[in-house]
């Protein structure tokens, strides 16, 4: 189960990190700027957190990557399914 975030509680620190890991691809700027702090902070934290946001963005697209193998695997499949319908409908 998700956890729920109260962000009246949520340190400086846990934004800049949940900021970076919800979306990788944001830049350093970007959150230094949601978390109204400086891009060096910003460096800092992620730093002793040990994120790395280009790991992060390696992993997200090999996600994304895993997703599109899978969604053209179905669509061929669909695609495979619908010939066979079609020459029995013929």
């Amino acid at each position: 189960m998700a956890k729920k975030i109260n962000l009246e509680e949520e340190t400086k620190k846990d934004m800049i990190i949940r900021l970076a890991k919800s979306d990788p691809f944001v830049s350093i700027e970007e959150v230094a700027n949601q978390a109204d702090t400086t891009n060096r902070y910003v460096r800092t934290i992620l730093s002793e957190a040990e994120i790395s946001l280009m790991q992060l963005r390696k992993e997200a697209y090999q996600n994304l990557e895993k997703l599109y193998s899978k969604a053209v695997a179905e669509i061929d499949s669909l695609e495979s399914q619908l010939a066979r319908y079609e020459t029995l409908i013929n």
